[in-house]
């Protein structure tokens, strides 16, 4: 009788199906310079592909959540071509600032890389 429900158990917990674990990751890119220089945010996932938001000239812009896999990447990229800016990027997982890095002048972009814990 015992080892008919162990088998029993055995096969239930075998047919369950296990739920996927998604982080919720959010970019957020604030402007802090004395004008309002004009940027290109870019950010990809493993997701999404990819989405370019073009001539935002706004003090603070965020991306819209995306639902992603531990383990997966996602990337945020800054390029402006002004004389003087200065941005501060952040990347959030699950509410909770994970990564940020500030980009001053200068002519390369600023990019954020992250592998989702």
């Amino acid at each position: 009788m015992i080892l008919r429900l162990a088998i029993a158990f055995l096969i239930l917990l075998a047919s369950c199906n296990k739920e996927e674990v998604l982080r919720r990751v959010t970019f957020n890119v604030r402007e802090f310079s004395a004008g309002t220089p004009t940027c290109t945010i870019t950010y990809t996932s493993d997701a999404s592909g990819g989405t370019t938001v073009t001539a935002t000239s706004s003090d603070s812009w965020s991306s819209p959540s995306l639902q992603l896999k531990p383990g997966s990447a996602a990337v945020l990229t800054v390029d402006c071509n002004e004389a003087t800016f200065d941005y501060k990027l952040y990347v959030y997982v699950d509410g909770n600032l994970l990564e940020t890095k500030t980009y001053n002048g200068g002519s390369s972009p600023e990019t954020v890389s992250i592998s989702v814990p």
